[in-house]
């Protein structure tokens, strides 16, 4: 316990003392001062670190172009025909983790209790067949309560088609018990 003196009286007053006992003043408090210094570190080392990643972007940028201006056009053409296939192949993968999903919504839609349904397995586990023409063929393994109350596990297969943007139908759906 230290003495400290009172910044209304300026006597004497313990460290610990919440008012002078002298004049009732009440001690500054200096969490005000603390979270404002907090507040203002946070804006600079935010803005210091929004900056770092700029000027690495540009870098970044700049020796992308210095590297694309060294290709000949027949490298050039086939670094943008790779990137095109990856691009492609990305967006099929999207669409097959879709499918998964919008069975999964199909499946909840047809339960007689849909929030009861307990899907087994991640999404990423899930079969998913590509067909032509934008078909999904899709296992999808689940939990659910039926008319009388009781879970019953069972694997639903489900044929979703991709229409375009966010747009699916579904053209059939089986459910077998496991």
């Amino acid at each position: 316990m230290a003495l400290i003196d009172c910044h209304e009286c300026g006597k004497s007053i313990s460290s610990k003392a919440k008012t002078c006992p002298q004049c009732g003043a009440k001690r500054k408090s200096h969490v005000g001062r603390l979270l404002l210094a907090y507040v203002i570190l946070s804006i600079i080392l935010g803005s210091g670190a929004k900056t770092m990643i700029s000027i690495e972007k540009a870098e970044k940028d700049k020796l992308e172009t210095a590297r694309v201006a060294a290709l000949t056009p027949e490298q050039r053409a086939a670094e943008m025909k790779q990137r095109a296939s990856e691009q492609k192949a990305q967006a099929e993968a999207g669409k097959e983790t879709t499918a998964v999903y919008v069975c999964r919504d199909f499946i909840k839609k047809t339960l007689k209790d849909p929030d009861s349904v307990e899907f087994i397995g991640m999404s990423s586990e899930t079969p998913v067949t590509k067909e032509k023409d934008g078909l999904y063929k899709v296992g999808v393994a689940a939990r659910a309560k039926n008319s009388f109350g009781a879970t019953v596990p069972s694997v639903f297969l489900c044929r979703a088609r991709y229409v375009g943007g966010d747009n699916w139908t579904l053209v059939s759906m089986k459910e077998a018990p496991m």
